[in-house]
């Protein structure tokens, strides 16, 4: 699988699923996976014990499938609004119990290191506020607990989409996001298909990953 999309929206006429709709109308059937983040009915929740088991390299059934699919991924784009200043808390959640240590990263001496190196990540947001209430401030906020925390994950960043007042956008200007939407997909593309990860199975138990021996803590 080339590339990989974790959408976070609800409401299915949102401009937001209309940028997923160009998105992936714009890549090769079977090249590309969408995770639908309220389809699945993921939950956001990290509960005590899944803490403490993820602290001894053990996840879930439904978080190792996740963490597959990202296994699977050169390209991870990730499609949500700005809500509070932030993404959904369905996204943040899935940030939370997906991108663990021993999976996304770990500790050594010179602190936290990064192993999902060779991948790449996409952000497209969309918000309601305009570019001027948002661009000086919030943007560089939200980057840092969105696209910077990815870099830390050894992850490069290779576009970084906000798409300002969209509630009160023209026609003309949403034609324009979506056009750039597509001009990004038309960079990661791929012709070739993957076998898609319908038969992926794991124990119905919690699932042990081994951390990797990069450096002592």
């Amino acid at each position: 699988m080339r590339n990989l999309i974790v959408y976070a929206h609800p409401y299915a006429k949102s401009f937001c699923h209309s940028i997923l709709e160009m998105l992936t109308s714009a890549l090769t059937p079977g090249t590309f996976a969408v995770r639908d983040l309220y389809a699945l009915k993921f939950n956001p929740v990290l509960s005590p014990d899944e803490l403490m088991n993820i602290r001894h390299s053990k996840v879930l059934p439904e978080i190792a499938e996740e963490q597959e699919y990202i296994r699977e991924a050169k390209n991870i784009s990730f499609v949500y609004p700005v809500w509070h200043a932030g993404p959904p808390a369905i996204l943040k959640g899935y940030w939370d119990r997906v991108f663990t240590r021993g999976f996304a990263y770990d500790y050594c001496s010179n602190g936290l290191v990064g192993l999902l190196t060779g991948k790449n990540a996409a952000f497209m947001r969309t918000q309601g506020a305009s570019k001027k209430s948002y661009e000086l401030t919030h943007w560089p906020a939200m980057r840092i607990s969105s696209s910077e925390v990815m870099r830390k994950y050894g992850i490069d960043i290779i576009e970084d989409m906000y798409f300002p007042g969209v509630v009160t956008a023209s026609e003309e200007t949403r034609a324009d996001y979506l056009k750039h939407v597509k001009e990004f997909a038309k960079t990661i593309n791929v012709c070739e298909t993957y076998i898609p990860l319908d038969n992926y199975n794991v124990p119905v138990s919690y699932t042990h990953l081994t951390l990797p021996t990069i450096c002592s803590v």
